[in-house]
């Protein structure tokens, strides 16, 4: 009991340390809205797709104008649909890109949404890029570095609005998602 009465202060504060440090890092379960959100974005959604398919990629809607956000204005140059499997994810809550996405995936279809593929493989995401940094066991590949990336993407999600961010929030590695925009 002496030891606790005689470090207390320390031990306060290396736990508020800890508790700061969990509070404004990745792993916090909180959700991270971007200031944007507060107004909210007019996206058209796209005709909604079944899982299994290829992603879709449209022209612009007629008449769809450039987003607006602070310090940046993104001009749509497609529409997309793509149903897809959760392979890695990642959080950014300080880089410079954080106020508008705070949210990256790396989505797999096709055979790299099947979870025998997927289980032998690691992935990564380092400075908004995501890849495939090899296999868990050291095997050789199931499949090409090219045909797994023509069936792979990096996805930085911008979400309209703070529901979609909540949602965005609670997908997890391993989940099957469809994201239009």
């Amino acid at each position: 009991m002496d030891f606790f009465y005689q470090y207390r202060k320390l031990l306060i504060g290396i736990l508020l340390l800890c508790v700061g440090w969990w509070r404004f890092s990745p792993y916090s379960p909180r959700v991270v809205m971007p200031a944007y959100l507060n107004a909210g974005v007019d996206c058209s959604q796209f005709p909604p797709m079944a899982m299994g398919d290829e992603p879709l990629q449209t022209e612009v809607p007629t008449g769809m104008q450039p987003f607006v956000l602070p310090k940046v204005k993104l001009t749509p140059l497609a529409g997309f649909s793509m149903p897809a499997r959760v392979l890695h994810r990642a959080s950014y809550l300080y880089d410079e890109h954080a106020s508008i996405s705070t949210t990256d995936w790396f989505v797999g279809w096709g055979f790299m949404a099947n979870e025998k593929v997927v289980k032998r493989l690691k992935f990564e995401q380092r400075a908004r890029f995501g890849g495939i940094a090899g296999t868990k066991d050291g095997g050789s590949m199931p499949y090409s570095y090219d045909d797994m990336y023509l069936n792979a993407s990096n996805v930085h999600l911008i979400p309209a609005n703070k529901k979609i961010a909540t949602q965005i929030s609670g997908i997890k590695v391993g989940d099957n998602v469809r994201v239009d925009g």
